[in-house]
């Protein structure tokens, strides 16, 4: 659920459309998201170590967009606390 709603945002949809669409609140999506960017750059930098063609991407959701496409969100933050980062 968390990964489509990011996805639909990473598309342009808005926060409203999503938690609509997905039967959420908006501060649950929003919260999702803000917690996603705070934690940006130290996520950007591990990842980029292990799939370095996330190097290529510099913004936050064309990162993000594009690390989704390589693969789920789920693996993506295993493989994050495998690394030793702290996921909430």
């Amino acid at each position: 659920m968390q990964q489509a709603c990011l996805l639909l945002f990473f598309n342009g949809v808005s926060l409203r459309q999503i938690a609509k669409r997905n039967l959420l609140s908006r501060s649950t999506v929003s919260r999702w998201i803000k917690r996603l960017k705070e934690q940006f750059e130290l996520h950007g930098f591990y990842l980029k170590s292990c799939l370095p063609i996330l190097g290529y991407y510099s913004s936050f959701a064309q990162f993000w967009k594009n690390c989704l496409n390589q693969m789920p969100l789920a693996k993506t933050m295993l493989m994050l606390n495998n690394l030793g980062v702290i996921i909430p």
